[in-house]
């Protein structure tokens, strides 16, 4: 895990860096090519340069040891950093949707000039550069289910996305419809909203204690009555600690065994569920009889 988050750190700078220049590319390009849209998309890669930093620090930060001031570790800085991110996406969208929609409204697009093949080639580039970076960072995040770098990853598709709808709105308007290049820029706005909200709610529900979905729950559950002596499950409860899980249960077990041999199991039980879910942070297994009525 220590060599995947040095990668990860890694890779933030490398976004960091290739965005900065992708904003300058597509800031130039939109310039010089007459685009909208594209000068809209480079103001987004500076908002991902942000992004970025923002899960650098929520990484490094959760990825903290335990101490006296927080018992139960920092994994919840994490769910801080997706929070703001979540936020930053939103409100990129508004003011993007702004600009272009009052574009619209007040027919200014009529004045714009028509985009050119500088526009066109920036486009092409930033597609192709933030659809790698997008499915580097879906990689991380599926090794370490950091839910900021979901959202990093998501960030880098939007720009994609984004991106692809400058390339169809200078390409309508380089055929003659300028107001494709304003309307390619408030869809944009209406993709970077949507995803800003998902990210929101999930980083919500990551710090409010949501337990695990069905089918995770189903198979911590399926582990532990595969172990030797659990003879049935009398309680459980999941929930989500940033990018880790914590499990409480309750194990009913043979009446004749002794206590020593009872927490004995319940050890083993726990130490079965961590080597096998390694999202677990702590799991709390309380054996009892099996005629134990809750």
């Amino acid at each position: 895990m220590q060599s995947t988050n040095k990668n990860i750190i890694k890779f933030l700078i490398l976004a960091v860096t290739v965005n900065l220049l992708l904003a300058v590319l597509k800031l130039l390009g939109g310039i010089y090519g007459d685009s909208e849209a594209l000068i809209s998309d480079a103001v987004h890669s500076l908002a991902d340069v942000l992004s970025s930093l923002i899960v650098m620090v929520g990484i490094y930060f959760s990825q903290k040891n335990n101490d006296s001031s927080h018992m139960f570790g920092h994994e919840r800085f994490e769910c801080v950093a997706s929070l703001l991110l979540s936020v930053l996406l939103f409100f990129t969208g508004i003011s993007i949707g702004y600009k272009t929609l009052n574009s619209i409204v007040t027919s200014s697009y009529k004045n714009f000039d028509t985009p050119n093949i500088i526009a066109l080639l920036a486009a092409v580039i930033s597609i192709v550069a933030k659809e790698i970076m997008f499915w580097v960072a879906s990689y991380f995040y599926k090794r370490t289910g950091l839910i900021s770098l979901k959202a990093d990853a998501w960030h880098q598709r939007i720009d994609a996305i984004s991106s692809i709808g400058s390339l169809l709105g200078i390409l309508g308007a380089m055929l003659g419809f300028p107001i494709c290049d304003t309307i390619a820029g408030f869809i944009i706005c209406l993709f970077i909203l949507k995803i800003a909200i998902e990210i929101f709610i999930e980083a919500c529900n990551r710090m409010v204690d949501k337990s695990c979905d069905e089918k995770l729950e189903n198979q911590i559950k399926n582990a532990v009555l595969l172990c030797d002596g659990v003879m049935m499950i009398d309680d459980f409860r999941t929930r989500l600690f940033g990018a880790k899980i914590i499990v409480d249960m309750r194990i009913a077990v043979q009446n004749d065994l002794t206590l020593s041999e009872a927490l004995c199991l319940a050890h083993n039980v726990e130490q079965t569920l961590k080597a096998n879910f390694e999202n677990i942070k702590s799991c709390s297994v309380l054996p009892i009889p099996c005629n134990f009525n809750a």
